[in-house]
């Protein structure tokens, strides 16, 4: 799978390469993401018309200083709106839903390791959960994964790996590195109004195409 980087309104894109290392549910959610029909959850409480989520105007959402970049859909509301060329969404529109949570069945291995870098991880709940449950749908998937830049990274018990950056790792990490604006702290919010605590925002929006 082929992911785009590159400031918002540029045509300058740079191409990184992900291959995943599994064939399961986890995987399945990740190439549902990629593909062009969306994600699309088996919902608590089904909402009927809900947007399928893909990957498509997602964004970098999150930068830990050259540790990890993590990537999703900042807002299912306004990137409907802004594919569909809308300055505002309709009361007609449904964020779709985080779904039912994955079990994860084997034993997770937290401890540290030399050959982190690179590696795509998603929350163990499935995409959707790398976001609190406190906060809205619109906002569910904004973390939908994240991509390891450093070397000995120790992975957390939430954390499931189902990938690795095939190609152009180092503008990952050339990324992950870039200087932060503290004013863009927190930053998401949806129809909620929350944010996330400690979240970083690079200078420039980071579309992925």
């Amino acid at each position: 799978m082929d992911v785009g980087f590159g400031p918002s309104r540029s045509e300058e894109i740079s191409t990184v390469a992900i291959g995943l290392t599994k064939n399961d549910a986890y995987s399945d959610q990740v190439k549902q993401l990629f593909s062009e029909r969306g994600f699309k959850t088996v919902q608590r409480g089904a909402v009927l018309g809900a947007e399928p989520v893909k990957l498509t105007g997602g964004m970098i959402t999150e930068i830990k200083s050259g540790e990890t970049i993590t990537v999703g859909v900042k807002s299912q509301a306004l990137a409907f709106g802004k594919k569909n060329g809308l300055r505002r969404v309709g009361d007609d529109f449904y964020p779709m839903g985080r779904g039912e949570k994955l079990k994860l069945k084997q034993k997770l291995d937290v401890k540290a390791s030399k050959n982190t870098f690179g590696l795509v991880v998603v929350d163990k709940g499935g995409i959707g959960y790398g976001v609190g449950e406190k906060y809205s749908d619109d906002v569910a998937f904004a973390k939908a994964f994240k991509i390891i830049t450093v070397n000995d990274y120790k992975l957390k018990k939430s954390d499931v790996v189902v990938g690795v950056v095939l190609s152009n790792g180092e503008m990952l990490k050339t990324i992950s590195n870039l200087p932060l604006n503290k004013k863009l702290l927190g930053g998401f919010g949806g129809d909620t109004g929350e944010v996330f605590v400690g979240t970083r925002i690079i200078r420039s929006s980071v579309l992925i195409n």
